[in-house]
């Protein structure tokens, strides 16, 4: 998707697409969606954008009538898609703009399951599950249109692969982070951020004083719409006394604005990482990290969920797996023998209590 570093990545309302091995830019916004020409970062590209911004809204589409991109545009604007998140909307449209630019303009009528399988075999296995099930809403919506009878996409099974998760930050990668990034700087109050609230990408960017009430971090989260009230932890509470009572998000990019969006927000903190010696670490890894140290703290998941706002306590319990055992069991099998010495057991208690230090079957 081109360079990370480039600027006209993070340019408001900037779309990149990947098709036919090459990428594409697009301005999107109301409705427009504007092919940009030239480098990005270039001044045509940068003329492009700014024509594009000054563009009217068309009034009707160009789309061709029982097409693919016409099918889109129809199921853009039903109840149901409207319904969905914000944040699930944005990924429906990547995939969405994706199957425009590959298959806008052909009939959905004559979609058959080998063009499905051909269209979903262009994507890697996650992505092309993904591809598959937003193809079975928009032709179950074609046929409540009355575009077509039938749903090819039942006779095409979703492609089973082991899923990869995103590795947590180990402790040696926070403090190889810390020692490359010192207090103040951008880059570790965005670790600071990430490491003490437990929050997606999408919410961090989204922080500003106006969220700190009473000495807490009140936190709608974007994707799941929970609400967390997470106490500032004295760390992250001696990175944010450098910002500005008026500024309305805490993590500005190096122009003064904003994060346009959570990849935005990625591309730049990974290559932090980068320049820390952390490869291959996320800010998802991060948040498994918090939930990783509320775990070894000794926090029950109920307690941790508190701040990470995790509903699914398995899920939970799958970030910390990498919590320290050999800590958590010496500390388990300390607190059992402390409530056997209570009396907390009848029948070991006088056994417990008289057993001497490192005492035990060899």
């Amino acid at each position: 998707m081109g360079r990370p570093d480039m600027p006209a990545v993070t340019l408001p309302y900037l779309q990149a697409v990947r098709a036919r091995g090459r990428t594409y830019w697009y301005y999107r916004r109301d409705g427009r969606r504007i092919r940009l020409t030239g480098e990005p970062g270039s001044a045509e590209f940068l003329a492009a954008y700014a024509a594009a911004q000054a563009s009217p809204t068309p009034t009707t589409s160009r789309a061709a009538p029982g097409s693919m991109a016409a099918l889109v545009a129809s199921w853009h604007d039903t109840a149901a898609y409207r319904g969905r998140r914000a944040s699930t909307q944005r990924w429906d449209r990547r995939i969405t703009d994706w199957l425009s630019d590959i298959c806008g303009d052909r009939p959905v009528a004559r979609m058959d399951a080998r063009a499905v399988r051909t269209i979903v075999g262009m994507r890697t296995a996650a992505m092309g599950n993904k591809t598959l099930s937003i193809l079975r809403a928009l032709l179950q919506h074609a046929i409540a249109l009355g575009w077509r009878d039938d749903d090819p996409t039942s006779h095409v099974a979703r492609a089973e692969y082991k899923r990869r998760p995103f590795p947590t930050w180990t402790d040696d990668d926070l403090a190889a982070f810390e020692a490359n990034w010192p207090s103040g700087t951008r880059a570790r109050l965005a670790y600071a951020l990430l490491l003490y609230t437990g929050q997606r990408r999408s919410d961090v960017i989204r922080m500003g004083w106006q969220h700190v009430t009473d000495g807490r971090l009140a936190v709608v989260q974007q994707k799941t719409s929970a609400r967390v009230l997470i106490p500032i932890h004295p760390a992250l509470s001696a990175e944010l006394q450098a910002i500005p009572t008026a500024q309305m998000t805490f993590l500005m990019t190096a122009t003064g604005a904003g994060f346009a969006s959570g990849t935005a927000f990625y591309n730049w903190f990974t290559d932090c990482a980068r320049r820390a010696g952390i490869e291959g670490k996320s800010p998802h890894g991060m948040r498994k990290a918090c939930a990783r140290r509320l775990i070894e703290a000794g926090c029950t998941p109920h307690q941790a969920a508190a701040i990470t706002g995790h509903s699914n306590l398995a899920e939970l319990t799958h970030y910390a797996r990498d919590a320290d055992r050999e800590h958590l069991a010496a500390e388990a099998m300390q607190r059992q023998m402390a409530a056997d010495r209570r009396g907390g057991r009848r029948g070991v208690t006088s056994q417990v209590a008289n057993m001497p230090a490192g005492s035990g079957k060899r």
